[in-house]
């Protein structure tokens, strides 16, 4: 299985490769490259906290802004949420104004959830880590016919809501249904 490292290395390698192709291909020179990203990371300066379905379990916060400005200096990069993109992009498209709070909330991998505040005319974030809305990773209890579940988290952590309700959570936990219902059926 290949480190968090090398995959990382690997993914800068591959966006730089991607930008360089689309440029040639337009003879163009791009001056901004904007991703977004599927991690949890911080807004402001484009660190990755975590990206468990990316780069496994326990990777170390991950400065991907700077690596790819080491690899393509003459680039401004802006690296998002993908969450946050999205909702980014609804409010703009909004006919009326925004006012009070718009949230979006997504179920796929990880499990995650926006605001956007029209008092502030955007998205507020966490002053400490540059966060917002990580709700995947809030521990959960779940239970099934009186027994306890536990599930392990892409990021590493055990009984996050991501464990029992993402895709992989959910395959996790119909499985485990499955299992404690034929155990039910059984003693019946």
């Amino acid at each position: 299985m290949a480190s968090t490292k090398w995959l990382q290395g690997a993914f800068v390698r591959y966006v730089v490769e991607d930008v360089l192709l689309r440029m040639r291909a337009r003879r163009d020179i791009a001056s901004r490259v904007s991703i977004a990203l599927g991690a949890a990371l911080d807004q402001r300066t484009g660190v990755v906290w975590n990206a468990g379905p990316l780069w496994g379990d326990h990777c170390e916060p991950f400065d991907l802004r700077t690596a790819l400005q080491s690899a393509l200096p003459q680039i401004d990069w802006i690296i998002v949420n993908d969450v946050t993109a999205t909702l980014v992009s609804i409010a703009r498209q909004r006919r009326e104004p925004l006012t009070g709070t718009l949230m979006y909330v997504t179920v796929s991998t990880g499990i995650a959830a926006r605001t956007w505040s029209s008092a502030l005319d955007g998205i507020p974030i966490d002053g400490l880590a540059g966060l917002q809305g990580e709700i995947g990773h809030l521990p959960v209890a779940c239970s099934f016919r009186e027994s306890v579940l536990h599930g392990r988290c892409d990021c590493g952590g055990s009984d996050h809501l991501n464990a029992f309700s993402s895709g992989r959570g959910l395959n996790f936990s119909l499985r485990r249904y499955a299992i404690l219902t034929r155990r039910c059926s059984n003693v019946e």
